[in-house]
């Protein structure tokens, strides 16, 4: 416990509390981690929902997250199609935390425009505080909407221009933070 809470603490500290900087890596999940179920709400929204990529999150050794990317018929990643994306949280972070990465990210992806604080108050609104073992599926099924699911049960749907691929980007695109991990998870 106090090792997350000092864990937590430096990620904040450091303005990094859910992204990684160029001292993450993303490694391989095990096999047993990749073979676990597609999460019922995947299949409940995606049709033919299969596995395409996984991988870990790590920052300083410690596992952030585990991610897992789904297509239909685990076809090759393409904005222009529906998708899911699941992250399985290992530390918890608050809601203010995820917001916060989430606005520095799109930043850093896209500058700043002029609609991102209402993007990121709508995200306040999809986010919850998280804590080790809590699960966020986003379900891009359309190019203007993306939808929060929080331990299955949907959080909200965010409709917003272009906001599936402004906001997954952030993993699943060659700018993202760790290029690697977005690799890994577009099964590349």
């Amino acid at each position: 416990m106090m090792q997350n809470g000092i864990l937590t603490r430096a990620l904040t500290r450091f303005g990094i509390p859910l992204m990684c900087l160029a001292i993450l890596s993303a490694a391989p999940l095990r096999a047993q981690d990749a073979a676990r179920p597609v999460p019922s709400e995947v299949e409940a929204n995606l049709p033919k929902a299969e596995l395409r990529g996984s991988a870990q999150l790590r920052w300083l050794g410690f596992r952030i997250y585990d991610a897992r990317l789904f297509t239909s018929n685990a076809a090759a990643f393409d904005w222009s199609s529906p998708f899911a994306l699941e992250l399985d949280y290992k530390r918890g972070f608050s809601r203010k935390q995820l917001v916060s990465a989430t606005g520095k990210e799109l930043t850093r992806l896209e500058g700043d425009q002029p609609d991102q604080p209402e993007i990121l108050q709508k995200l306040n609104t999809c986010f919850n505080t998280v804590v080790a073992g809590d699960r966020f599926v986003a379900l891009g099924a359309a190019k203007d909407r993306v939808d929060f699911l929080f331990n299955g049960k949907r959080t909200c749907k965010l409709q917003h221009p272009d906001i599936r691929q402004r906001v997954l980007s952030i993993w699943l695109s060659d700018q993202a933070r760790d290029p690697k991990l977005s690799r890994k998870l577009r099964g590349m």
